[in-house]
């Protein structure tokens, strides 16, 4: 569980530092916005991409609050006195790997937008998007399939 903490401060830090880092050094006018060939073709105030950091910050907040509602989760499988602690127990772990996941996610998204601020370019956005659409869809995948192995 340490590790898990200390994960998690890293990550929110990184957030943390990336949104004083656009912040900073985000021009008053410059590319916001690329084509999926890479071209600018959105310029503005780039001190406005400060929103996609904060962005993950909330969500990531709002998991954990979310994550104390157990009570009010509309689970998969008909909830009994039996299987109401595991089944509690599995939606906990699927809401806080969700958590790290958009920490770890929104990290990398802002990494590109600074490196697009310094570039001005942009390259490979696909595979954030891969990795957006993986990370979310996995972990639930299999919450999914252990929900059911503890009817």
């Amino acid at each position: 569980m340490k590790r898990n903490a200390y994960l998690r401060f890293l990550l929110l830090a990184g957030l943390i530092l990336e949104s004083i880092i656009i912040m900073i050094y985000g021009k008053q006018y410059g590319p916001v916005h690329f084509s999926i060939n890479g071209i600018p073709d959105g310029f503005g105030n780039q001190k406005f991409l400060m929103i996609m950091p904060l962005l993950g910050l909330l969500i990531y907040f709002g998991l954990l609050w979310i994550k104390k509602m157990k009570h009010m989760f509309n689970y998969p499988v008909k909830i009994t006195p039996d299987n109401r602690g595991k089944q509690e127990m599995l939606i906990v772990g699927l809401v806080d790997s969700y958590a790290i996941i958009t920490l770890l996610l929104f990290n990398l998204l802002s990494a590109y937008l600074i490196y697009t601020l310094y570039s001005e370019q942009s390259g490979e956005i696909w595979i954030i998007i891969l990795l957006f659409t993986t990370g979310y869809a996995l972990p639930f995948i299999a919450y999914f399939k252990k929900a059911f192995r503890y009817k």
